[in-house]
């Protein structure tokens, strides 16, 4: 016992004693506490006190598992024991709940609970690096492509944070159907990206764009003008329109190039009323056919830039 604690202890009774000590008042808040429905465990041996302002909840978990087992929190454990001079009983942890719930799981090798945003990704995989939960870090970083074709944009910022480079390379390939420019400013990962990451993205999408610029000036109709009435075939206007969208924006997404409306458009603009020989049965089959054959010529081009070009 500290000079502190036995000068305390002889000017106070032993019912003073237990009212006023801190450990009580803590012991009492701890009660007052919500505690987790799953990690609340009988045999605990350790609570983890989870504070993000006024959201707590108590954790009640196995010291071995997290310590001895280096399942994840040991400095911070750690800390506190050196802190009480004996093995702490709780600790405060600094972050959300749901995050320390998530962590649990992967440090008790539970079924992963669902990581609904890669907004509440990058903050599960920030604590878990921080509390070095290994368990989480592999789990996580297996889960991260679900969150690339949603985001493409983001998901290559937040791999670069992190320094995932097969997770990069993949949202850098899927990024490449998306216009760059437009969503750059509003991506606020973007404002503390490496330079030479930022440029080597930007590299991409100008290689892509020349690809789609050359794609666009090369294309044919799928059908010559009918040899009956001489009008032309619906792909032909389609052709017009779509080298007009590429003219208007160099950057345009796969999505807002082929959008149905083009289509539409193009047969409108070729008129219905034909020939014969112009609306032959399964016309409409042959309509998705053609769009299918120009949508996949067109893919298939960005696939092989990003294949043959990937990032390092």
């Amino acid at each position: 016992m500290s000079d502190d604690s036995a000068s305390f202890a002889t000017s106070h009774n032993d019912d003073e004693l237990l009212q006023d000590s801190p450990a009580t008042d803590n012991s009492d808040m701890l009660l007052a506490e919500p505690r987790s429905p799953i990690f609340n465990f009988a045999t605990s041996t350790l609570t983890l006190r989870a504070i993000d302002g006024q959201d707590i909840m108590l954790f009640h978990v196995h010291r071995v598992l997290l310590i001895d087992l280096d399942g994840g929190f040991k400095d911070i454990v750690l800390a506190a024991d050196e802190c009480e001079g004996d093995l702490s009983l709780w600790v405060d942890v600094p972050l959300s709940p749901t995050i320390v719930d998530i962590l649990l799981h992967f440090a008790y090798s539970m079924p992963t609970p669902i990581i609904p945003s890669l907004f509440q990704w990058q903050d599960c995989y920030a604590a878990a690096k921080l509390f070095r939960v290994r368990n989480a870090l592999n789990g996580l970083q297996a889960h991260f492509n679900a969150f690339i074709n949603g985001d493409p944009l983001r998901a290559y910022a937040v791999a670069t944070r992190f320094n995932l480079g097969k997770e990069r390379d993949l949202a850098a390939r899927q990024s490449l159907n998306v216009d760059l420019l437009s969503n750059l400013e509003q991506l606020k990962e973007f404002e503390s990206m490496p330079s030479p990451r930022l440029i080597e993205l930007l590299q991409m999408h100008m290689k892509r764009d020349a690809v789609v610029r050359d794609w666009a000036a090369q294309l044919s109709p799928t059908a010559p003008k009918c040899t009956t009435c001489s009008k032309a075939h619906w792909t032909e206007m389609y052709i017009v329109l779509l080298r007009a969208e590429v003219a208007k924006n160099i950057q345009i997404s796969m999505e807002e190039l082929f959008r149905m409306s083009l289509i539409v458009d193009a047969i409108t603009q070729t008129g219905l009323e034909r020939c014969v020989e112009c609306n032959p049965a399964g016309e409409d089959k042959k309509i998705n056919d053609g769009f299918n054959r120009y949508f996949s010529s067109l893919t298939k081009r960005i696939e092989e830039l990003s294949v043959s070009q990937p990032t390092p």
